[in-house]
């Protein structure tokens, strides 16, 4: 029943977006058909998390903060289209042992690296969680840059402003050909994390 649902929402909103929005999506090839996969993106918006599984060509698992979860209804709707509770203050361990798990069996993985909406659409410091997530999941990255959303519906606003939205996939690429296994393991997850926010910022310039 949850993949019925999750291929009715994506229909439904792709024809939404592309009707009121000028959806546009670019490098989609750039995604995987099979495996694990994680796509890392830009948070400035309530609506990228939709916007980007619209955009991609197969299905994911999301990590969603806790509190979404807490009305009935709504955190039922969220787990039928692959959505798992993450708290933001701390490592949760359990949500990142849950995502590991995902991108094991070969999953595609869904992860905002800022861990919270930027105010003012600028890019913010990924958190080391998900160089934590990359590394243990033995996934490959895909970066992804959302433009658009945080006109459409920017934090606080009250009104939805009909602007163009475009995302754009980057180029896939390894985390254990960035770093060496023999560095600190806090180390390595910086690492692949700044890099991570460093092809993000290549996607926004580009």
């Amino acid at each position: 029943m949850s993949h019925l649902i999750y291929a009715f929402c994506h229909i439904i909103l792709l024809v939404f977006f592309k009707l009121f929005f000028g959806f546009k999506v670019n490098g989609r090839k750039n995604i995987p058909p099979i495996g694990s996969v994680i796509i890392a993106a830009n948070h400035s918006s309530f609506l990228d998390p939709p916007v980007l599984g619209t955009a991609l060509p197969r299905q994911a698992y999301y990590m969603a903060r806790d509190d979404l979860f807490s009305f009935p209804i709504w955190g039922r709707f969220l787990r039928s289209v692959k959505a798992f509770p993450v708290h933001r203050k701390g490592v949760d361990r359990r949500a990142i042992k849950m995502a590991v798990g995902y991108l094991r069996k070969g999953n595609a993985l869904i992860v905002f690296p800022e861990g919270t909406r930027s105010l003012i659409g600028e890019l913010l410091p990924a958190l080391p969680g998900i160089g934590m997530i990359a590394w243990q999941g033995r996934a490959v990255i895909v970066p992804a840059y959302i433009k658009g959303t945080n006109k459409v519906l920017p934090p606080r606003a009250k009104f939805i402003g009909f602007k163009k939205i475009e995302v754009t996939f980057g180029k896939p690429f390894f985390p254990e050909k960035l770093v060496s296994s023999d560095l600190p393991r806090r180390e390595i997850y910086d690492k692949i994390s700044r890099h991570i926010m460093a092809e993000i910022a290549k996607l926004k310039l580009s």
